[in-house]
């Protein structure tokens, strides 16, 4: 018999990567090497539901943008499949390390069986997911690298490949400057790992002629204000700044209005994670900047997906071989023809590359 998921809050083949161990260490954490795979081709959450029932949770380091609302269904959705996960916990420590370290141990003391989790505090998570892992609960983070050990410090790293992401931005962005400009890029809340990670991507693969205007993403909290005030300050220190890359590519009309109100012309954008008003906005903004282009890799909301399918698995003692490290693609490149697109019956905020219907994105803006 089914049982009914209670969603509660506190305060194939070539899928399959081999992991392989370079037995070096970086920043006191193992480096492991994994192939990455498309989200094409993997296998089903019902592979590894198992029998046991379960209680599974998303604790969220920072929930209060369009994306982080968009990968909780997600995870809502995936895990409703399995019939044995009795419940479901959600936590938002509203980017605050202390409060997501008294959220991660709130769920373990409530019996909660497997943790996904996107942590935004890099390093400093890994005390609360080792002491988690270290009560028998398994926990998965992903995107934003915790350090640390996988397989004894927590189960296993799922997350987006962000060398491909960083060299994609690079190969465009040089072309874009034919080899030769300034270039920024814009984070999310201060020293995450996620946007780190795919600026030393982009710096792995850019020419010697690109040169960043400060060596760490600028902070902007991932919000549409911090994108607004965030690229206001760079345009007054680095007016010349010929190129921007983002990881959060749905504020971009934030960024717009700040260049309209310095006077300025919008300069070409390579980001992750556009949005359905980025696509509606796009014919508007070309024609009052001539020289705009747009680079979107997309499909992040998904990567929660994979997170859970391998906390569910090893909850239930069962083997999930599907890589961790996920391959995005390009969903938009205004120069090379790709155009964006534009739902007018989505919200807004709607990403259009996550794997919901219409339907189930317009209830993740209806609550």
């Amino acid at each position: 018999m089914a049982v009914g998921i209670v969603v509660c809050t506190l305060t194939a083949t070539t899928a399959c990567g081999e992991l392989q161990s370079t037995g070096s260490e970086a920043g006191g954490a193992t480096t492991t090497e994994v192939t990455s795979a498309p989200f094409e081709g993997r296998p089903s959450i019902t592979d590894f539901c198992g029998d046991k029932p379960i209680q599974v949770a998303l604790a969220d380091g920072f929930g209060g943008n369009s994306l982080r609302k968009i990968m909780r269904r997600q995870f809502e959705l995936e895990a409703a499949k399995c019939a044995n996960i009795t419940k479901t916990f959600y936590t938002d420590a509203n980017a605050d390390p202390q409060k997501y370290a008294s959220d991660i141990n709130g769920l373990v003391a409530q019996g909660v069986n497997a943790i996904i989790t996107l942590n935004d505090f890099g390093p400093a998570a890994l005390p609360a997911l080792r002491k988690a892992t270290k009560a028998g609960v398994v926990v998965v983070p992903y995107k934003s690298n915790p350090g640390g050990t996988p397989g004894s410090d927590y189960e296993v790293f799922v997350s987006e490949d962000s060398d491909a992401v960083g060299k994609e931005w690079a190969e465009w962005g040089a072309d874009i400057l034919h080899g030769n400009g300034q270039v920024a890029m814009l984070g999310g809340t201060p020293g995450n790992a996620l946007s780190t990670a795919f600026l030393d991507g982009y710096k792995k693969a850019a020419p010697d002629g690109l040169r960043l205007v400060q060596d760490d993403p600028i902070t902007t909290n991932w919000t549409i204000a911090g994108m607004q005030q965030a690229v206001t300050g760079l345009l007054t220190k680095h007016a010349d700044t010929g190129l921007l890359l983002a990881d959060y590519g749905a504020t971009i009309p934030a960024i717009a209005r700040a260049y309209a109100a310095a006077g300025k012309p919008l300069v070409p954008i390579a980001v992750t994670a556009s949005s359905n008003e980025v696509g509606c906005a796009w014919e508007g903004l070309k024609a009052q900047n001539p020289d705009f282009e747009l680079l979107s890799i997309d499909g992040t909301g998904n990567v929660p997906k994979i997170a859970l399918r391998k906390a569910v698995a090893a909850a239930q003692g069962l083997e999930n071989p599907e890589s961790p490290l996920v391959k995005l693609s390009v969903f938009i490149d205004t120069k090379n023809g790709k155009m964006p697109t534009c739902n007018p019956a989505l919200p807004p905020d709607a990403d259009l590359s996550a794997d919901l219907t219409p339907e189930q994105m317009k209830e993740v803006f209806a609550r």
